[in-house]
């Protein structure tokens, strides 16, 4: 009898254990039901999502375009840009807003520059353009900034610490190929003088660098045609843009 006992005591214990199990099973199943239907994410958002994070980590995958766009540079699809460096009809748009600051003001400054040997400024639709030519700012081949070019750059640099937007430089080349060991080709020669454009307003003229960036596009992106001399010096360039 005492035997019967135990076990029947001990079978009870174990249905008690089971139970309780059971309980727990189901709370965390109805947990989980409610994480799913609290969290549910469309496709189409998360195909956005995969192609902003691929964007900024560099990886796409053959024959993939990523779409996402940061900032609008107009749609250069080849030829010749205008003199605002972009594909003729990348104008301004009608009731968008420049800069942060009154338009007429910096018009006024950033026309000043002008009086500068080997710069020439104009607005466009993604802001107010500062051109630098090749021949007044480097060497030919060369991506450091020339000695007598520096009092220029110290110009545009206070002047980029008095306005709140933010400042995209960009380098161009002309067709000419060049191949050294420091430059394979123009996208590399491009983007070493746009570097160094920045990083002279850093180091010289105090600006933020989280107000910067540098961009090189070698000789994808012309104003003129590549089949004079002095076409193709307009091409070899640097551009400041004050971003809309």
């Amino acid at each position: 009898m005492k035997a019967r006992v135990k076990k029947k005591g001990g079978r009870e214990g174990g249905a008690k254990w089971l139970t309780t199990f059971n309980d727990l099973v189901t709370n965390l199943m109805v947990f989980f039901l409610l994480l799913f239907s609290m969290g549910h994410i469309s496709t189409a958002k998360m195909k956005d999502f995969k192609r902003a994070l691929q964007s900024g980590l560099g990886i796409l995958l053959e024959g993939e375009q990523v779409e996402v766009i940061v900032i609008d540079e107009g749609n250069y699809g080849g030829g010749y840009a205008d003199e605002s460096g972009w594909e003729l009809g990348a104008g301004p748009q009608s009731g968008s807003p420049l800069l942060a600051e009154g338009t007429e003001s910096l018009a006024a400054r950033v026309k000043g520059l002008e009086e500068l040997k080997g710069i020439t400024t104009r607005e466009t639709g993604r802001g107010f353009l500062i051109r630098l030519e090749d021949e007044i700012f480097f060497d030919s081949g060369k991506a450091e900034i020339r000695p007598g070019a520096l009092t220029s750059l110290e110009k545009i640099g206070s002047l980029i610490k008095e306005i709140p937007n933010n400042v995209r430089v960009e380098g161009h080349t002309d067709n000419v190929p060049i191949k050294t060991d420091k430059f394979p080709s123009n996208w590399e020669l491009s983007t070493h003088r746009a570097l160094a454009v920045v990083q002279f307003f850093i180091d010289m003229a105090g600006v933020d660098p989280a107000r910067l960036s540098a961009a090189g596009y070698g000789e994808s992106r012309p104003i003129a045609p590549n089949d004079s001399n002095a076409d193709r010096a307009r091409n070899r360039r640097v551009e400041i843009l004050f971003v809309k």
